[in-house]
This record gives structure tokens, sequence and C-alpha cells, in this order.
């Protein structure tokens, strides 16, 4: 078990939820996985670094509530987070949007990266 297998990629095979989040920018990405237990992981590629001030916030709308799963830098690639399993179903999507440090209960801004469910 080297270090290439714990830094893969999830797999979708049995997923309950696979988003691909997307933005204006054509190089910058993501895909969340999210397992039937509400286990879930963000994997992005490319986004632009941000100033020491700054961070990445990842959000989840849930029947039309917008709810904050987390902030991370522009050097991580993977994200964990936990949503409930039973609201699975409710999932509207995903998106990540740049805040000032620490991060915010909620955003006025608009998303960076952007991902609906099917």
């Amino acid at each position: 078990q080297g270090l290439e297998e714990q830094t893969a990629l999830p797999s979708s095979a049995g997923a309950a939820l696979v988003v691909a989040l997307s933005g204006d920018d054509v190089d910058s990405g993501a895909q969340a996985v999210v397992e039937q237990s509400g286990q879930g992981v963000l994997v992005s590629h490319d986004l632009p670094d941000v100033n020491d001030d700054e961070l990445y916030q990842l959000w989840a709308s849930i029947d039309g509530v917008i709810l904050s799963l987390g902030t991370f830098d522009s050097g991580t690639e993977v994200v964990n987070f936990q949503l409930d399993p039973e609201r699975l179903d409710l999932v509207d999507g995903f998106m990540v949007t740049l805040e000032k440090s620490p991060g915010s209960p909620t955003s006025e801004h608009p998303p960076v990266i952007i991902g609906e469910t099917a």
C-alpha cells in the first residue's frame, strides 16, 4: 500500500452521488463523490492560487438550502466531507467559492466552480 493508493481518485462505482464541477476557467474543475453512508470527497484540480488571507469554501445545496461543507486552501486537492445519508436524494449540487479567511457562514460570492446533480 504505497502513497499512490492513498491519494488515488475516488471510485464512482457504487457511489450514491457523483457530481462534476466546472467554471469559467476551463482548466479548473473538481469531482464530488458521495457514498451511501454520506461520506464524501471533493477532488479538485487546477484551482487558481489564493492570497494568504483567502481560502476556498465548499458548499452543498440540499433541498434549496446552501450549507457549508468546509474550507481548504489552493494547495489542497482532496477535501473530505460528510452529508446526512437520509438526505442524499435532496442534494441539488455543489459549489466552491473564494472567501476571506477563516471562511463565511453564508457566501455572497459567485462560485469558482459549480456542479448540479443529474
